[in-house]
């Protein structure tokens, strides 16, 4: 066995496939979700989208709910859309994925045989759209948690200091201009946020999928075997009385007609006739 065929054989995935994985999950629907979410939210807190940030949380507020509450459908609404569109391509990759592995061991110099890949439980809409279901509900659940722990304030510091020092220090950018807070600060704390949210979507994404595809199958083959088991079973039942039809009750046998009836049935059904047997059946 060659040195790559080990390594698939210990960690149970070629290198095609975890290259596939993590373009598909940790790039689609992760960096690119990212990039992609970073300027519209932008946009709708520090931009012209604020006036419709404004009216629509304030429209949830005035329903009862909770500033943050409001802030949250917002999120998961208007600026989880790019989440939402990002399972189409993944979809279309995921129907792809044993050409798509075996090009990636190609091009990696792995040879792997894609048996494996092409016996994988299948993705559906189902499995993916649930999994994003699954996962905009644990962001809400996670942030609503950390905001009821921590507080408001806790909050907003944290996003400041990632903005400070992950952000603007690095690419040795100011954090405010006479007093005013730069595009580049504003843009660190909209990152502060977008950036945990986006990694738990895509990683609960890649997860969850999994596990409601692979239910999906164990669902679909039950019925398969079930069917299978029941078509003997049947045929036992209905052949005894096709046969038991023709029995005639034999004066000289001491074994009454209900006697004969059945065991001259279960006789022929297991292909023990005896000529006692068929001299019964004549009478």
């Amino acid at each position: 066995m060659n040195k790559d065929a080990k390594k698939t054989e210990r960690y149970g995935k070629s290198r095609g496939e975890k290259l596939f994985d993590w373009l598909t999950y940790g790039g689609i629907a992760g960096a690119a979700v990212f990039i992609g979410t970073m300027p519209l939210t932008f946009w709708t807190k520090y931009g012209a989208g604020s006036k419709f940030h404004a009216w629509l949380t304030g429209s949830l507020t005035k329903q009862g709910m909770s500033e943050h509450a409001a802030e949250m459908i917002f999120n998961s609404t208007v600026l989880g859309a790019l989440g939402h569109a990002a399972i189409v391509p993944v979809k279309f990759l995921e129907d792809r994925k044993p050409e798509c592995v075996e090009k990636l061991n190609r091009l990696l110099g792995e040879k792997d045989d894609i048996e494996t890949v092409k016996e994988e439980p299948k993705q559906s809409w189902g499995s993916l759209v649930k999994s994003r279901v699954l996962a905009v509900a644990a962001a809400w659940v996670g942030f609503q948690g950390a905001s009821t722990l921590f507080g408001k304030e806790k909050f907003k510091h944290f996003e400041d200091k990632f903005a400070e020092h992950v952000v603007c220090k690095p690419f040795g950018k100011a954090t405010h201009i006479a007093g005013q807070e730069t595009r580049w600060f504003r843009y660190g704390k909209v990152a502060a946020i977008d950036v945990f949210a986006t990694t738990a979507a895509a990683t609960i994404l890649y997860v969850g999928s999994r596990i409601f595809a692979k239910k999906k199958e164990e669902k679909s083959e039950l019925p398969k075997h079930a069917g299978e088991n029941a078509a003997p079973i049947v045929a036992e039942e209905t052949a005894a009385p096709k046969y038991a039809d023709k029995v005639k009750s034999c004066k000289t046998c001491p074994i009454t007609e209900k006697t004969q009836y059945h065991s001259l049935g279960e006789k022929l059904l297991a292909g023990r006739e005896t000529p006692r047997d068929s001299q019964i059946a004549t009478g």
